[in-house]
């Protein structure tokens, strides 16, 4: 509770099977907050093999300027990827990651326990005033 007296302990408990992910990066605006972007891929590093029931895959999406509007990429998430593997990602409408500030990218939903993210990386160009 509010105070501190009362203390719930929770045992932990390991999942065997698929299990509900939300992971959110920073709204990053690569340190340039007054230069607006466009937003050219987005690589993700990542492990995804399959279990013997088959793989629930996460859906990845982005939001722009601090919003909560998600926006899609050119392509999911592939399964049966048991080593780090590399997927280039691409908005689906370039439109909507032209001209932005800030960046964030979501991954969310069912996936089986042994998904692994090693990195992300978003490649963009700054937009010059003409």
């Amino acid at each position: 509770d509010a105070d501190g007296t009362h203390v719930t302990e929770k045992k932990w408990d390991n999942a065997d099977d698929d299990v509900w992910i939300d992971i959110k990066t920073r709204d990053q605006d690569f340190k340039d907050p007054a230069r607006r972007k466009m937003v050219k891929n987005v690589y993700l590093t990542y492990k995804l093999s399959e279990n013997e029931n088959g793989t629930s895959i996460p859906t990845i999406k982005y939001l722009t300027n601090g919003g909560t509007t998600e926006y899609a990429f050119n392509a999911p998430l592939e399964k049966n990827k048991s080593d780090w593997y590399t997927q280039a990602l691409k908005p689906n409408v370039s439109a909507q990651a032209s001209n932005v500030y800030s960046f964030q990218v979501r991954i969310y939903g069912d996936c089986f326990e042994d998904f692994e993210i090693n990195d992300i990386n978003v490649v963009y160009r700054d937009k010059v005033l003409k």
